[in-house]
Formats: C-alpha cells, sequence, structure tokens
C-alpha cells in the first residue's frame, strides 16, 4: 500500500509542476501577443501609417487577447456514468 501511495503522490506532484509550467507558458504567450498587438495600434496611429491604413484595410485598432478568468477557473466536468 505505501508504494502505491507514493506512486499517487509522485504523479500528483508530477501533473502539478506541468500545469503551473503550462500556465506560465499561456500567460507569457498571451503577455507578447498584447505587447505586438500594442505596438501594432501605436504604430498604425502614427504618421503617415495612418494616411494609408485605412486604404489597406487597417481601419480599427486590433484587440487585445483577454479571457474570462471565472470561465477558466472552472474544472471541466467528467462523467464516467454509463449513459
Amino acid at each position: 500500500m505505501a508504494h502505491e501511495r507514493e506512486t499517487f503522490d509522485a504523479v500528483v506532484k508530477a501533473r502539478n509542476v506541468a500545469v503551473t509550467g503550462l500556465q506560465q507558458a499561456v500567460a507569457f504567450a498571451r503577455q507578447a501577443y498584447n505587447d505586438s498587438v500594442t505596438e501594432y495600434n501605436i504604430y498604425r496611429q502614427s504618421f503617415p501609417p495612418v494616411v494609408f491604413a485605412g486604404m489597406f484595410g487597417h481601419s480599427t485598432n486590433a484587440e487585445l487577447l483577454q479571457f474570462d478568468q471565472a470561465a477558466i477557473a472552472d474544472a471541466p466536468k467528467v462523467s464516467f456514468a454509463n449513459a
């Protein structure tokens, strides 16, 4: 029984490390994207790009990437019951 408990604890610990790393990677990628969008929006509104932006289909600012934190915090619902 002790071996099973140790194995279970090791799996849980490895999962928590993986989830934390994934969350950090997603946060880093989201920040990099938002930084790029902000730079694009500033450039698009500067002169002379502002004169030509509308002519080439860039008439509006790009939107920042945002997530609904409440939806992310909820764990997915899983059911193993037979239907």
